[in-house]
């Protein structure tokens, strides 16, 4: 299962491709877009990385996707590294912390783009922070990570690996530092699975895709699921071929469209169709930012 969310427009979409975990799941999102992504550093997700930035072509950059890593994934490896090194991941972990302090400190006082990324290049904030980082692990890496045990040497290695990722949030304040929001919606479709003791077939997963999108889009604009199927529903038995529904979407829908109190006897597997094809639509659309989660 593959969950993207996009919080721009406030939209969130799960899809199940047959099982696969290869980058053809994810390309019809990553090729050609233009915006920022936050995941973590499984490998799929860096074949769309820009290979222009090793040359300097600011230009051809600016025509790609740019990823960006998550910082709490690279912090997992250093908290198990602990036992291990206990000094020497804890530094990385306190500079961490600092990190999302500072993070806390935007979200507290409602600042996000241009603003939160003014807060991150302050003096002595994320963007000396960063720089702090980068010259420990060069120092280790140079060395060939001498005296490093072998959780240490793998936290480091992982960290060297995604950090020019990392840095992304230095360029834009829409980017966050994790994929959290993302495993945070991901982690429901885990439980369920957990109390389900599975999905059961491969069409089953894909409904239960849908239905998840559905849920978790609603959550997105605090809306209740039952009523924007009401009026999805509604709006579909009007609607004409060849007609532009991205006003169906949750996010347009909860202010365009008046909620009424009649049921419509119909089944949700009837639209499952329609909502991909405009999450699909409407998702590519923007230049956005958008998290990635795989299950």
């Amino acid at each position: 299962m593959w969950e993207i969310r996009a919080n721009s427009v406030n939209l969130s979409y799960f899809m199940y491709e047959d099982g696969s975990r290869g980058a053809k799941a994810i390309r019809p999102f990553l090729d050609g877009y233009l915006g920022f992504y936050t995941t973590d550093g499984y490998v799929v997700y860096k074949v769309f990385d820009s290979k222009d930035e090793a040359y300097g072509d600011a230009e051809r950059q600016q025509k790609k996707g740019r990823r960006s890593a998550c910082l709490v994934h690279i912090r997992r490896v250093f908290v198990d590294a602990i036992i291990e090194n206990e000094p020497e991941s804890m530094w990385f972990v306190d500079e961490f912390g600092r990190m999302f302090a500072i993070e806390h400190y935007c979200a507290t006082r409602g600042l996000t783009g241009d603003a939160r990324l003014a807060e991150r290049l302050k003096p002595g904030n994320t963007a000396d922070i960063m720089r702090r980082i980068e010259e420990r692990l060069e120092t280790y890496r140079k060395s060939d990570f001498a005296g490093c045990g072998q959780m240490l040497k793998k936290a480091l290695k992982y960290a060297i690996g995604e950090w020019p990722a990392m840095k992304r949030v230095l360029e834009c304040g829409d980017v966050e530092l994790s994929n959290n929001l993302s495993e945070q919606m991901m982690r429901r479709i885990k439980m369920n699975l957990k109390n389900a003791c599975n999905i059961g077939s491969e069409i089953s997963a894909k409904h239960n895709a849908f239905m998840f999108s559905v849920i978790e889009n609603c959550k997105m604009i605090k809306r209740n699921v039952e009523d924007y199927l009401k009026a999805l529903f509604r709006r579909l038995r009007i609607a004409k071929e060849g007609e532009d529904l991205t006003c169906c979407l949750p996010c347009h829908m909860s202010f365009q469209l008046k909620i009424t109190k009649n049921i419509i006897n119909r089944t949700c597997c009837n639209f499952c169709l329609p909502y991909i094809l405009l999450v699909l639509k409407y998702g590519q659309k923007y230049n956005d930012s958008y998290i990635f989660r795989f299950c």
